[in-house]
């Protein structure tokens, strides 16, 4: 018994001593992606950021406020040595606190958990984590609600009544199957899919970047893309030494002579497979400047939105369109409407104004009695 009531004594100062160490804003445990352990003068241990991993953190909070599904980014990711896989890779990052220079300190007892500066350095701001959150917690009402070929607009359309997204369907009539965006809420509310989808790209047509956006966004990927380069040399390197380090291992005579067949056998399969991952990674970060260098040649490109819009996945269109249209669409009397449009776009307002196809306006909260249907789309 008084072994026991040791061994629960002991137990409950390493909680205590564990949560003041979190309180104070250190991390105990392994560094996640995009940090490394290291230690502070007095032999503490704090993690500090690996460059050579971090930027993919970077970019992960980066596409995902962006709009990019997490699907999208996750393949995206995967290709520049990111380590988790599963469909929550991508939310495990997004979760993460750390990232933005905050410790988490766990529920105990009476004490709820709570957030509190960490003594590692961030990744990203506060403002970008605590933004990703609103989003994942804003999303997981339309989870579920994916974009699919058939109806790219999805999740983007809202019911020119109540602005709540409108759902997508086939509705059978005489002689064939018609598609229609109809309101959630509003039974009677529905589009026809066929005017939509035809009135969209014909907007698509005249919505395009200015050529002075462009020679701003040329210059700033180009020195981010002289970054990107600088941290790959020095992760190039780290893999370089990793490579040579396994070579040793697998080419040591002495190796054989010391351990049986069976854990030899064992050994080299491990090596073999660390050596295979380390290659790959080897020859992605080799064949990385020029892929950016063909990056950039197609930027000029970037002034053709229909063409990007329809060499485009869905996933893909769907990013670009939250892009464009924020906070939605709306399609009313044969026209879009947006309470916003992004501001590089805002030079096409005029013409497409004119050309009756959008018309940027505040959303109505008013329910309208009267159903949009019929092929046509007429009220």
């Amino acid at each position: 018994m008084i072994a026991n009531q040791e061994l629960l004594t002991i137990r409950r100062r390493a909680k205590e001593g564990a949560r003041h160490a979190q309180e104070s804003g250190r991390y105990l445990s392994r560094a996640p992606f995009g940090y490394t352990n290291g230690t502070q003068a007095g032999g503490k241990r704090i993690i500090e950021i690996d460059e050579t991993t971090a930027f993919v953190v970077r970019k992960i909070f980066r596409d995902y406020l962006s709009g990019i599904q997490p699907f999208l980014n996750h393949s995206e990711v995967r290709k520049l040595g990111f380590p988790l896989s599963g469909n929550s890779a991508i939310f495990r990052v997004l979760n993460n606190p750390l990232y933005a220079g905050l410790v988490r300190v766990c529920a105990n007892g009476k004490y709820p958990e709570k957030l509190v500066p960490g003594m590692h350095k961030p990744i990203i701001s506060e403002s970008q984590y605590f933004r990703a959150l609103e989003m994942i917690e804003n999303g997981k009402r339309s989870m579920n609600s994916k974009p699919k070929e058939e109806f790219p607009l999805k999740g983007i359309l809202q019911s020119p009544c109540c602005s709540t997204n409108m759902t997508a369907g086939w509705s059978k009539g005489k002689n064939k199957y018609y598609m229609y965006y109809r309101c959630i809420k509003h039974s009677n509310i529905n589009i026809s899919g066929t005017l939509v989808h035809q009135k969209f790209q014909e907007l698509l047509k005249y919505i395009s970047f200015s050529p002075e956006f462009l020679d701003k966004l040329i210059k700033r990927i180009t020195s981010l893309a002289k970054t990107t380069l600088e941290v790959r040399d020095q992760r190039h390197k780290i893999l370089a030494t990793k490579l040579a380090a396994i070579e040793t291992k697998i080419e040591n005579k002495l190796f054989d002579g010391l351990i049986n067949d069976t854990t030899y056998k064992k050994g080299m399969k491990k090596f073999a497979a660390e050596k295979a991952q380390l290659k790959d990674e080897f020859n992605f970060l080799e064949t990385m400047e020029g892929h950016l260098h063909q990056e950039l040649l197609v930027l000029p490109y970037m002034l053709n939105l229909p063409q990007i819009f329809e060499d485009s996945t869905i996933g893909q269109q769907h990013a670009i369109i939250k892009q464009v249209f924020k906070r939605g669409l709306t399609f009313k009397q044969g026209s879009f409407r947006t309470p916003w449009i992004n501001p590089e776009f805002e030079s096409n307002l005029l013409i497409l104004k004119e050309k009756w196809l959008l018309f940027l306006e505040q959303p109505s909260d008013k329910i309208c009695g009267i159903p949009i249907g019929g092929e046509e789309g007429r009220h």
